[in-house]
């Protein structure tokens, strides 16, 4: 997976790397059946799986019983994104799924709103929907006046700060999924109890695993499935000779049980005329600072992508699309997808430059989405929770780099700050702090901030 950042220096190096991204790596496979078969394998796989992660890391604790549903509509939403941004998008292919910024911060958003004004499972998900289509309008009204390059405007220093905000609550949310509880900076001490010590051990140490394997450029794509099958398939070789499915599911080790009749639907009109509706209007910042993440990350994730494979493309346009996508699904009660760099990186890497490649994968998604749900809740948490794990030390270990490559001590310490603001008080109050630093600093003179960079 690349990061926020990575993006952002892909940037400077497009021209050198657009052709040799184009080519393929040695030994890469050409454009081929067979390299389609595997590309739709893997964007399959990374939709659904990140779809079923972000779904428990929202409803997780007091939320778990709508888990369910969530996990249906996430995986049927990510789907019919890659499905109709496939069909219709410039890049070909283009991998397009359920995205972790606009999922993180929606999980703080759902807490605050149960914790706050004390809205249910039903509440949750019409705060998703009207969630969602405030994200589509607002790419939408983007879109149409041009905002494309606004991306430039953001000042690196709190790109940086937004990764590794990100990095420690996809991090901490691995936790949150693993003991299914919603972890607090008080609660820390308890997780070094034996009770709770059995339930995330595992999923920190093959989330480590994971990160580093999927380092290793070397090895193939597929590897990283392999290691989460392999940990699947011993997992339940272990309840085999030492327990019952039924006896690990009582002690809180899986997911489900799902009921059979779970699985994705769309929020009634009922839902709708019975929400919290005050609550909801309480949560107007959290929807705002949704919102505003996902535009910020898909303009900065989309001009990566005109960076590395498609020198022409129109940003603009792209924001349409993803808009459009969003809208369509907004009635499951998912949150935001858009176009994911790195994944579009690989699939480009692997040679293949058909549209079917993102469509029939999203197809896949959909009927895994409807059929397969059932089956989601047989995965151990601690899986679920060492795919956020690692996904977590992949943007912090992105956002320490490039905080050691800095030599200016002032950016340094607005960008640890705002960090440690968003670990004690939450993302909206950490980018709050580290722009109103950046701000008078910049109005002082005594740093001369950079901004990030977009293509002309």
């Amino acid at each position: 997976m690349q990061s926020y950042l990575e993006r952002e220096s892909a940037v400077d190096s497009a021209a050198e790397r657009a052709a040799e991204l184009r080519a393929g790596p040695p030994g890469a496979p050409t454009d081929s059946l067979s390299a389609d078969i595997v590309a739709i394998f893997t964007l399959t796989v990374v939709s659904i799986g990140f779809a079923v992660s972000f779904a428990a890391l929202i409803f997780g604790g007091e939320l778990d019983v709508g888990l369910s549903r969530a996990t249906g509509s996430f995986v049927v939403a990510g789907g019919v994104m890659s499905l109709l941004v496939g069909w219709r998008s410039h890049v070909v292919p283009v991998a397009t799924f359920v995205q972790e910024g606009p999922a993180i911060m929606m999980a703080a958003v759902a807490a605050d709103f149960v914790a706050g004004p004390g809205g249910g499972v039903t509440d949750v998900f019409v705060l998703l929907v009207v969630t969602m289509l405030a994200t589509s309008a607002a790419g939408s009204l983007f879109a149409h006046v041009g905002l494309g390059r606004l991306v430039r405007n953001v000042p690196t220093t709190m790109v940086g700060a937004f990764i590794g905000g990100m990095g420690w609550l996809l991090f901490k949310g691995g936790f949150d999924v693993m003991v299914n509880n919603t972890l607090e900076m008080s609660d820390l001490g308890g997780l070094l109890h034996f009770e709770t010590v059995k339930f995330w051990l595992p999923g920190l140490i093959i989330g480590l695993l994971a990160w580093g394997v999927s380092s290793l450029r070397s090895l193939p794509i597929h590897t990283l499935g392999v290691l989460f099958a392999t940990c699947l398939i011993g997992f339940y070789i272990i309840v085999a000779l030492t327990s019952t499915v039924t006896g690990v599911e009582s002690d809180g080790w899986l997911l489900g049980p799902f009921p059979a009749a779970g699985g994705a639907q769309l929020v009634s009109p009922h839902e709708f005329r019975s929400a919290n509706w005050s609550g909801i209007a309480t949560m107007a910042p959290g929807i705002a600072g949704v919102v505003g993440l996902t535009c910020v990350a898909q303009l900065l994730s989309l001009t990566g992508i005109k960076a590395e494979v498609a020198p022409q493309l129109d940003i603009d346009a792209e924001v349409r699309t993803s808009a459009q996508a969003n809208l369509v699904v907004a009635l499951l009660g998912a949150t935001p997808g858009f176009q994911g760099l790195g994944y579009t990186v690989l699939l480009n890497r692997l040679g293949t430059a058909r549209r079917a490649v993102s469509v029939v994968s999203g197809a896949l998604v959909v009927v895994f989405g409807f059929v397969g749900v059932t089956a989601v809740g047989y995965v151990p948490r601690f899986i679920i929770g060492a795919l956020l794990v690692m996904t977590g030390i992949d943007l912090l270990h992105a956002w320490i780099r490039r905080l050691m490559s800095q030599d200016n001590m002032v950016e340094q310490l607005i960008c640890v700050g705002a960090v440690a603001t968003v670990a004690s008080l939450g993302l909206l109050h950490g980018i709050a702090l580290g722009l109103a630093a950046e701000g008078i600093v910049f109005i002082t003179g005594k740093v001369r901030a950079t901004f990030v960079r977009s293509l002309p």
